[in-house]
């Protein structure tokens, strides 16, 4: 059996993917303990070295770490999850607890000199709203302090009951725009782009002319190693 969400292999009692969080079921489970409520979290966590302000946010994800593995979870640092903030796009979760086959709980860590009550990041709370856990938390860690304040933010497990996470289109009615979408490339395709790229032809006119998205031949010419990736979030505060 593979997770509709994701399509990885699930063992056939599983209710829950460990891999994306997306349940198989309708209904909501129960709720998260309060071992993990935001005031017992940030006395758990207390302070990081702050020595050099690029470094925090590894301290804190290591932190979260540690203290999920005190509570018996098993902690998930770069948890990849699909269509959380794009359909088709993967995105990565700074931390994510596992307890029982579920995804417990889903963390976002901000290191911020100014004030850690506020949120900090409106892409960071959507893709915790849209996360198939019971319990998420933007994690705010002071660059002066090293103190954390965890902002609980609403995920898709709090909303109510839940049905199977599918996609909201199909193949066919993509290709009815762009009628080679999720085609294999061949060599001669891949000719084709690198000579119009070499003529500076702009990404939409190169587009249209192989009948795909202008983000698959984005995705295509950094492939090829003709176009640098665009650097994630978390990589660019790392």
């Amino acid at each position: 059996m593979s997770c509709l969400s994701c399509g990885k292999h699930l063992l056939d009692d599983f209710d829950f993917c460990p891999y994306c969080g997306a349940t198989r079921t309708i209904g909501k489970p129960s709720a998260a303990p309060d071992e993990v409520s935001a005031s017992r979290l940030a006395s758990m966590f207390g302070a990081v070295n702050t020595s050099g302000s690029s470094s925090v946010h590894k301290f804190a994800q290591l932190k979260l770490e540690a203290i999920g593995r005190e509570l018996g979870y098993l902690a998930v640092p770069e948890f990849e999850v699909p269509n959380l903030t794009r359909l088709g796009r993967t995105s990565y979760l700074d931390m994510v607890w596992l307890r029982a086959r579920t995804a417990a709980v889903a963390f976002e860590i901000r290191h911020r000199q100014g004030r850690l009550d506020v949120p900090a990041s409106r892409k960071d709370i959507e893709k915790l709203n849209n996360m198939n856990s019971l319990r998420g938390y933007l994690v705010n860690v002071s660059d002066i302090s090293g103190k954390a304040f965890f902002i609980q933010v609403q995920t898709s497990l709090d909303r109510g009951p839940v049905a199977v996470r599918t996609k909201a289109y199909t193949v066919e009615s993509v290709r009815a725009k762009y009628p080679q979408a999720y085609a294999k490339w061949d060599p001669k395709e891949d000719e084709t782009l690198t000579k119009e790229f070499r003529e500076n032809l702009d990404i939409e006119s190169i587009a249209k002319h192989h009948g795909r998205q202008a983000g698959a031949i984005r995705a295509r010419l950094v492939r090829l190693g003709l176009l640098a990736p665009i650097p994630s979030e978390n990589s660019m505060i790392k």
